[in-house]
């Protein structure tokens, strides 16, 4: 088989079968990464992962979670800032990137960074999360079910030695009243 492995974030287990956990000896990290979801199955437009941090001698980086957002557009949409509910999420621009240019334009990608704590993320593998990250010209909507969290969420609590305290989902909707994303 080729191509890229499409993985539907609602199943649980191929989530938690594809997160990667790995150590670094000299920072003392050890990182726990998820697969890559293509929102909306397109894989050409925008996708997520979630990947979190453990490494008990640093403080900033022990037991933190990251919602990895790539948006791609045909112009620059200075994302800038989540929001979920109602409430502003902390927010972290990662890189604005210029990718293939034609006659037509150029393709442009935007990647930002949703932070979560480790309490949040247990209560997120009950519920899910709705958020937009809202730009200047544009925005990227996404829904990201329970069982995904669940899966990266257990797979963190295994490899900080506390597996027991991972929450399994019953369920791959997200919970709550929440619009749908937009189809492209």
């Amino acid at each position: 088989m080729h191509g890229i492995a499409i993985i539907q974030p609602t199943d649980f287990t191929k989530v938690y079968e594809a997160t990667k956990v790995s150590s670094d000896a000299h920072t003392g990290s050890t990182t726990v990464e998820g697969p890559t979801i293509f929102h909306d199955n397109h894989l050409l437009k925008n996708t997520y992962a979630v990947r979190s941090w453990i490494n008990k001698n640093n403080s900033l980086l022990n037991d933190r979670f990251q919602v990895y957002v790539v948006g791609n557009f045909n112009e620059w949409a200075f994302l800038n800032q989540a929001y979920s509910n109602g409430q502003m999420l902390d927010t972290t621009l990662i890189s604005r990137k210029v990718g293939h240019c034609s006659s037509s334009g150029c393709s442009v990608s935007e990647t930002v960074g949703v932070n979560l704590s480790r309490e949040r993320v247990k209560e997120l593998a009950g519920t899910g999360l709705s958020f937009k990250i809202a730009g200047q010209r544009g925005d990227v909507t996404m829904l990201i079910p329970a069982t995904y969290f669940g899966a990266i969420q257990k797979r963190h609590e295994e490899a900080r030695g506390t597996p027991n305290e991972a929450v399994v989902p019953t369920t791959g909707k997200i919970q709550g009243d929440f619009p749908t994303a937009p189809r492209s």
